[in-house]
């Protein structure tokens, strides 16, 4: 300011001596048409040197500020601000978006200098483009915990894992002891083992080869503690009466294991042997007992087409006892011979299956 001042006092000391002289003040003639001339060169050369001098100190004023607006900073994009796909990054001449709002509450005023506030010419990156906003560390978290932007370059923290779901009630354990004490099931027969739960027994036995019992040593049931094996019980020779002393009983004490009053589900296995003289029952005809005495009366009776069930498990009826016992008889009556050829056909003694509730 004080150079601009000076130059304009000696332009004016110049032109004093200049009028001077024109004016003749050395007692010379007049030179008035010479004068005149240099008169209005001298208003043109004062007038060109003020509008010369406001203007210096205009752009001394204002210079910074004008600098600043017509030529906008921008933001200078780092190498990880790439986006891979050729365009130019944020920032850069022909991928200007909209600036951002100034939120700095910093010095520096809306005069423009070099130590004020957000730049109002900044770029910020166009909406879809991968790079990363320009930092702005006083700008509020963005809402709904959305992940801020990283900082100088940084990583951007991973998101936070969700929590872990609440542990599911833990189910008790089954009450083995009451299971045991609602149900009861059990296998009986021959070559199965007999104990409180169950049993098997044969009245009347003897041996005369194929005229007498006959034990087999396969085609039984395998399983369930049982060997497989069966017995093979000579017929009456009639249809409808049997031979009283030969017969064989399968006995269930569901009230061993506490159901005295039961109601019985029984099953009847038949052996897989095509041999009549081992399994020939057409039908095998059963009894049923809900205690272990013949003589306290018969609850029901069934049979079982031996023939048209080999190597099956059969359902032959629900049966109640109250008395914890149920036996199970098979009787000897049946047909062993065809016309008047005797064919020495014998009932499979095997396997059954109770299950009491």
């Amino acid at each position: 300011m004080a150079e601009a001042e000076q130059d304009g006092t000696d332009r004016r000391n110049m032109v004093a001596a200049f009028v001077k002289e024109v004016r003749g003040g050395d007692g010379g003639p007049s030179k008035v048409v010479p004068r005149a001339w240099a008169v209005g060169l001298t208003v043109l050369v004062v007038g060109a040197g003020a509008v010369g001098v406001g203007m210096l100190a205009k752009s001394g004023q204002h210079g910074p500020a004008k600098a600043a607006a017509e030529h906008p900073v921008t933001a200078t994009p780092s190498p990880s601000a790439s986006t891979g796909s050729g365009q130019p990054a944020p920032g850069t001449p022909g991928n200007a978006a909209p600036p951002l709002a100034n939120t700095d509450t910093g010095a520096g005023g809306s005069g423009g200098g070099s130590g004020g506030g957000n730049p109002q010419g900044r770029s910020a990156p166009a909406p879809g483009d991968n790079a990363p906003a320009p930092s702005n560390n006083n700008a509020p978290a963005p809402a709904g915990g959305a992940p801020l932007v990283p900082q100088n370059n940084q990583a951007a923290p991973a998101p936070a894992a969700p929590a872990p779901a609440a542990p599911a009630p833990a189910v008790p354990a089954p009450n083995l002891a009451a299971a045991k004490s609602a149900a009861y099931t059990a296998v009986a027969g021959y070559g199965c083992p007999s104990n409180s739960l169950q049993g098997f027994s044969e009245a009347g036995r003897y041996s005369n080869g194929s005229a007498g019992w006959v034990s087999v040593g396969s085609a039984g049931w395998a399983q369930d503690g049982c060997k497989g094996q069966f017995d093979a019980m000579p017929m009456s020779g009639d249809a409808k009466e049997d031979d009283r002393s030969n017969y064989a009983l399968w006995t269930f004490s569901p009230g061993a294991a506490g159901l005295r009053t039961a109601t019985c589900q029984v099953q009847v296995y038949t052996p897989k042997d095509g041999d009549i003289t081992h399994v020939g029952g057409e039908p095998a005809h059963f009894e049923a007992y809900g205690s272990s005495s013949l003589s306290s009366g018969m609850l029901n009776a069934f049979d079982v087409d031996q023939r048209g069930h080999l190597g099956e498990w059969k359902d032959v009826g629900t049966f109640r006892t109250t008395t914890g016992v149920l036996m199970i008889k098979l009787d000897s009556r049946g047909l062993d011979w065809h016309g008047k050829t005797k064919t020495n056909a014998h009932l499979a003694v095997a396997q059954m299956r109770a299950t009491c509730n």
